[in-house]
């Protein structure tokens, strides 16, 4: 049994279908509204805090300099240095010499040398006839101990014989915390050579120009001795003590010149007769 739908009088059926074009124009605008809802909350999360994704690096700032100066390297305490000759005298036997002491041929030396801290060492002989040659070390840069008695030469058995070239034969040593460069080590030789030949030419002109002794008169009675040789001898000199003699070494050496700060030097002259 079928019901029949029934409208009030006075009233119109009517159908709405909706278009396609309003259909179509809502879906739109929906689209529309989520772009720019997305757009909006992008916006709002870019602003958020004020502070881009990728914020520039930060810079340092140089630290401040120390108000403490900073300390400078302390500098090298200059070495102790001593020098000893000793010889071998066919007249005196063994004995340490001092500077102006006299030798003859054939007499022999050795020369010995001590430090009072690790330095490095060089020696060097020159003559009235000879230039001056380094004889310690034969190569390169050696280093001395302290305690330790740096001998030349080394074996205690060997000695140094005197040539038969006489006039002055003369040793310089010197010593430094570090190595002396070959440049410097030679101007310093060369430089003591020239003032020790310059102290040579000066002992030798006073000495010729020194009156010859006149032996003493021998006396007139018989019987008695005559006078000892040692008082014919110019200055008192026995045949036992002429070969050992002294010079005034302040006022006949001709000053060296001074090394530097850093390099300690001795320097020996004996009177080879």
């Amino acid at each position: 049994m079928h019901h029949r739908k029934t409208y009030p009088l006075g009233s119109s059926q009517r159908t709405v279908k909706p278009s396609r074009g309003t259909f179509c124009d809502s879906r739109g605008a929906f689209a529309l509204s989520l772009l720019l809802s997305g757009l909006l909350v992008g916006c709002a999360g870019s602003q958020k805090g004020g502070s881009s994704p990728n914020p520039p690096p930060a810079t340092t700032e140089p630290p401040a300099a120390s108000a403490t100066p900073v300390a400078s390297p302390a500098r090298d305490k200059p070495v102790e240095l001593s020098l000893r000759i000793d010889a071998l005298s066919a007249s005196k036997g063994a004995l340490s010499l001092q500077p102006g002491d006299s030798l003859r041929s054939g007499d022999q030396i050795a020369i010995s040398v001590t430090v009072d801290q690790p330095a490095y060492v060089y020696i060097a002989v020159a003559s009235s006839s000879e230039p001056a040659k380094l004889v310690f070390p034969k190569s390169g840069d050696q280093q001395v101990q302290p305690g330790q008695v740096l001998r030349i030469p080394g074996n205690a058995e060997k000695w140094i014989p005197l040539d038969f070239k006489i006039g002055e034969d003369d040793i310089f040593a010197y010593a430094a915390v570090r190595p002396i460069p070959s440049a410097e080590l030679l101007n310093l030789i060369s430089a003591d050579a020239e003032a020790a030949k310059k102290s040579f030419a000066k002992r030798a002109a006073k000495s010729a120009s020194k009156p010859v002794a006149k032996p003493a008169p021998k006396p007139t009675k018989a019987g008695k001795p005559g006078p000892s040789p040692a008082a014919e001898e110019p200055g008192g000199l026995s045949a036992n003590s002429r070969g050992l003699t002294i010079s005034d070494e302040d006022t006949e050496t001709e000053a060296a010149p001074a090394p530097p700060a850093h390099i300690s030097a001795k320097r020996f002259f004996l009177i080879h007769k």
